[in-house]
């Protein structure tokens, strides 16, 4: 391809007249000449002729000629065009913004022009996302640029002249994909595109602080975030990135924002509350990969799971608000264990999220925080009868939960009931699941370090008895 690409240049006609007769036109042409043009160990002469002639390819071939319309041919032997294939334009669309803004000075103004014919025929209905991702291009700044008013000040520029259109093309897209939800993969691909764009601007407009116009309209973008949220493992990432932004609102000057009612009530119910209940990911990490499991669990490591960011977010909104919240989360807790308490088979994960609520939202040792629930009671209601259940295989995620309320709370247990238990405790070291004898060896320790006396050994040696008998 390179050697013909110079005779465009060539101030002969003749010379430029060979060029569409040099190669015919295979599947990627277009797409390997923009690919020319913004390689940067190419010739920059080279590179401006394939410039040149990408755009001109484009001109001749984006759109297909009317019937009993041709191009105006080079010469009486010249091919006539042939039309750009759908799947080749769809890949000249996803790489031209980004090629020609990283293009040469001198290649610019070609691959712009190209632009210029792309979108003439494709902008908006087939190209939604151009204007996006042009605009996401400019915005980027405002996440990596210093703060300072010359900053500020373009920032308010971008929000007076933008802010509001932005919103507009966001709702409009979501409306669109409601409607096309049901359609085929390539109606809504681009529509996807599009909102992911505006998602990537909001998040640029947003970086330096949190401007008026977001913060009046903050109802609206939140509804539509919701509806992008779900438990699938594909979306992780993008659950787990709109918390941390709640998150990062609730613990700054607009943490008002959470202190209605009903805002307090929607976010618990729809966001903190489905992402700790413990999913199919956890259920197969746990039986799979025990010692990541409790590395998690027991570290403190799993700080991008859905469970531990949403309870982040729950723990900063109390910051401000906490007797909403200590209100919120006791309901939901006697909420789920009713829901348990119906089906104690198929429900057994409401428990499992009462429990971790409980345990999570414990207070520091040495803080002056209460305890969402009676922990006594709690425990001897709901705890104990698990821990003496005989047979230690059955519904191991229950067990393990109740091993960790048995160990973070041991000190608001009665010693006597500590003691009690731990010739329940041994026989969980049998147990088939790694993670619950895991557990019930870390809770032994702890609460022998609590209750046993080291030097006392004829005590030591009574419990060694006891872990002998209950294990055999």
């Amino acid at each position: 391809m390179v050697p013909p690409i110079p005779l465009a240049r060539s101030p002969t006609p003749p010379r430029r007249r060979v060029l569409p007769r040099c190669r015919r036109r295979p599947p990627g042409f277009a797409l390997a000449l923009l690919q020319f043009a913004a390689t940067p160990s190419v010739d920059d002469h080279i590179r401006l002729a394939a410039a040149v002639h990408f755009k001109n390819h484009l001109r001749s071939r984006w759109a297909p000629f009317p019937a009993g319309a041709a191009e105006e041919p080079l010469s009486s032997s010249a091919p006539s065009p042939s039309p750009i294939s759908a799947p080749e334009k769809e890949q000249v669309k996803s790489v031209l913004v980004s090629l020609m803004l990283a293009a040469l000075p001198r290649v610019q103004p070609q691959l712009s022009e190209a632009l210029a014919v792309v979108s003439s025929h494709d902008f908006p209905q087939s190209w939604p996302a151009l204007l996006p991702e042009l605009v996401a291009s400019l915005f980027s700044k405002f996440r990596i640029s210093f703060d300072n008013n010359a900053l500020r000040l373009d920032l308010k520029y971008c929000l007076d002249v933008f802010a509001a259109p932005l919103l507009e093309v966001f709702l409009r897209t979501s409306r669109l994909i409601a409607a096309n939800v049901a359609g085929p993969p390539d109606t809504l691909r681009p529509l996807f595109d599009s909102q992911g764009l505006c998602c990537d601007i909001f998040h640029s407009l947003n970086s330096v602080e949190l401007p008026e116009f977001f913060e009046e309209h903050m109802r609206e973008w939140m509804t539509e975030f919701l509806a992008y949220l779900g438990s699938s493992p594909s979306r992780d990432q993008l659950t787990v990135t709109a918390i941390k932004f709640l998150t990062t609102v609730s613990t700054s000057v607009h943490h008002s924002l959470f202190g209605s009612p009903e805002v307090l009530q929607r976010i618990c119910s729809s966001i903190v509350f489905p992402n700790i209940r413990f999913r199919e990911e956890d259920e197969e990490l746990f039986e799979m990969n025990y010692i990541e499991y409790v590395r998690r669990d027991i570290e403190g490591s799993d700080i991008d799971t859905r469970r531990r960011i949403a309870f982040e977010l729950l723990k900063r909104i109390a910051l401000n608000y906490k007797e909403q919240v200590t209100t919120l989360v006791s309901m939901q807790i006697q909420e789920m264990l009713k829901v348990y308490a119906v089906n104690l088979g198929d429900n057994w994960k409401e428990k499992d999220s009462a429990i971790y609520l409980v345990v999570a939202l414990a207070p520091k040792v040495g803080s002056s925080g209460g305890y969402l629930v009676d922990v006594e009671s709690f425990f001897t209601s709901v705890i104990l009868p698990k821990l003496q259940e005989q047979d230690v295989n059955a519904a191991p995620m229950l067990k393990a939960g109740a091993l960790k309320f048995f160990t973070v709370f041991r000190d608001q247990i009665p010693k006597q009931a500590v003691m009690a238990l731990l010739p329940h405790l041994a026989r969980f070291l049998m147990s088939e699941s790694n993670v619950v004898h895991s557990y019930a060896a870390n809770c032994i320790e702890k609460l022998l370090l609590k209750c046993v006396d080291p030097a006392n050994q004829a005590a030591l040696l009574q419990l060694c008895t006891t872990f002998n008998c209950a294990i055999v």
